[in-house]
């Protein structure tokens, strides 16, 4: 970001007045070193769709790998911000902590299983005093199929709200997310839709945003046909990816593109890491995350080279 002259405070002007008087006398033998320009980042070209956004799964064994992954994808400017999951007891602060150091913006989300508290305004609060580097939170992921004991999603709009009314009041500086909606069938666009009707001139788009996870084009279309956007609201794609790491360049030029159809402000891939085996751990990044030096992905590679 570039700051211009003309709009420098009055204060600023005048030390730059003074310099001048100083310099005066001396001419040639004062100089002003001029800010040396961004590189340009080689992934705009080769892959212009990408959203430097990911999803950061907490795990102090992996602290040391993500350093090392992020350090290399700010070098290239293909990450701005992450989407930690939090859990109430702390265990997610190391990684919170790693991403503020890195001056990475921060989504926290608050895990599903403690929206079931009977008091979610004293839940949150807790979450805000553990973590205070994050300014934005989510209030749950993918919460109405939530794994053995799903909540009806106008359950979990009863529980937003008192989240919300609760944020006005006490913490000017927090952003909410909603849940972000599943991210496959079309279950997510039907939640989307009972959202935006609860939530409509009920809630400051300036302090609300829609999230939606998209994996697939169903759940795209779906997502779409509630035209969220038109409502005043911002929409936040929260996750997507695919669990090959052979097909994650492809996929983002495919499917990043059309994602656009929601207008989206920010799109997050999933994930860094998820694990070096299991289900998820075909989207991840890179590999070998808890022993750097990491192995990146053909995506990560594209990114950084």
């Amino acid at each position: 970001m570039t700051l211009d002259v003309a709009l420098a405070p009055a204060h600023s002007r005048g030390v730059r007045r003074t310099l001048w008087l100083v310099c005066l006398p001396l001419m040639w033998g004062c100089h002003i070193t001029q800010p040396s320009p961004i590189p340009f980042a080689s992934w705009r070209t080769t892959l212009p769709q990408w959203s430097p956004y990911v999803v950061l799964q907490p795990n102090d064994l992996a602290l040391a790998g993500y350093r090392d992954a992020l350090t290399k994808l700010l070098a290239a400017q293909a990450v701005v911000g992450v989407r930690v999951p939090l859990f109430a007891d702390g265990r997610a602060a190391q990684t919170v902590a790693l991403a503020a150091s890195l001056n990475l913006e921060i989504v926290g989300v608050i895990d599903d299983a403690d929206l079931m508290s009977g008091d979610v305004v004293a839940m949150f609060d807790r979450y805000r005093s553990t973590y205070q580097q994050v300014k934005t939170f989510q209030i749950g992921n993918e919460v109405t199929t939530f794994p053995g004991m799903p909540m009806t999603i106008e359950r979990y709009l009863d529980v937003f709200t008192r989240i919300y009314a609760h944020v006005l009041d006490r913490y000017p500086d927090v952003l909410l997310l909603t849940q972000s909606t599943f991210g496959s069938g079309t279950m997510g666009g039907s939640d989307l839709g009972a959202t935006i009707g609860r939530l409509r001139s009920r809630v400051s788009p300036e302090r609300v945003v829609l999230a939606v996870n998209v994996y697939t084009n169903k759940a795209l279309n779906a997502d779409v046909t509630e035209e969220a956007a038109t409502f005043g609201f911002r929409i936040w794609v929260t996750e997507t990816g695919i669990a090959n790491p052979a097909q994650q360049v492809a996929y983002v030029m495919r499917m990043y593109p059309l994602l656009q159809m929601l207008r989206p402000e920010r799109i997050y891939w999933y994930a860094l890491w998820a694990g070096d085996v299991g289900n998820d751990s075909g989207y991840s990044l890179v590999t070998n995350a808890t022993h750097p030096p990491v192995v990146p992905s053909p995506l990560f590679q594209t990114l950084t080279d």
